[in-house]
């Protein structure tokens, strides 16, 4: 059985059932650990991630910031990367990584806090649960694997005052074996494409394995 270490899931438990219904052991914590390796880190969902990490200034609609867990999960995920250990990151853990991974976020956004429509590469819409208000913006080495088409008439942030073909929903990057997706598949059911395909993404580009029945 595979193991997934969740950093800092907080009071509930829809991040622990998510993963047990995809067949893995869970353990907690808020460090990397020690005395085992897991297959798999997931960075969770919260509170908006500080400008400062990203250069820059706080604007009036960012959460004030949790500079205590900022620096956890910046201590989890580089000793992630250098450990080789694949790491998933839901809303607020997808801006995690893609600030880790030299992007930027928009720091605010509208229609993006409710149930919408996104778009996969292969051309694929279905809905997914959504609340969030900032946006991933990956540079050149973040794959969009999946984006929405301008829920938002305008982005917030040092220069996003302007709308975007494609708002990434969903971004890879293969160096650092890491995907950040903006949807909580964990609020989805089994047989729901958002939680369908975050499953398939976790098993192909994060694990490696091969689901051709050859």
């Amino acid at each position: 059985m595979k193991t997934v270490l969740i950093i800092n899931e907080g009071v509930g438990k829809d991040y622990t059932q998510f993963f047990e219904k995809l067949g893995y052991k869970v353990r907690h914590g808020s460090k990397f650990p020690t005395d085992y390796k897991p297959d798999l880190i997931c960075l969770t969902g919260g509170t908006d991630v500080y400008p400062e990490l990203y250069g820059e200034k706080k604007r009036p609609e960012t959460s004030f910031p949790d500079a205590e867990r900022d620096q956890e999960e910046l201590d989890v995920y580089c000793e992630a990367v250098d450990a080789e250990v694949p790491v998933l990151g839901i809303c607020r853990g997808a801006q995690f990584i893609c600030v880790m991974n030299n992007g930027r976020l928009v720091q605010h956004v509208i229609g993006h806090g409710r149930p919408h429509l996104v778009v996969n590469n292969e051309g694929e819409e279905f809905e997914v649960s959504s609340s969030h208000h900032q946006m991933m913006v990956p540079d050149d080495d973040g794959e969009i694997i999946a984006y929405s088409k301008g829920l938002s008439p305008r982005y917030l942030g040092d220069d996003y005052q302007h709308t975007m073909d494609k708002e990434p929903e969903a971004v890879y990057w293969e160096s650092a074996r890491s995907l950040g997706v903006q949807w909580h598949p964990e609020w989805m059911s089994e047989n729901e494409r958002g939680f369908e395909i975050v499953k398939e993404w976790i098993d192909t580009l994060l694990l490696k394995e091969n689901l051709c029945e050859c």
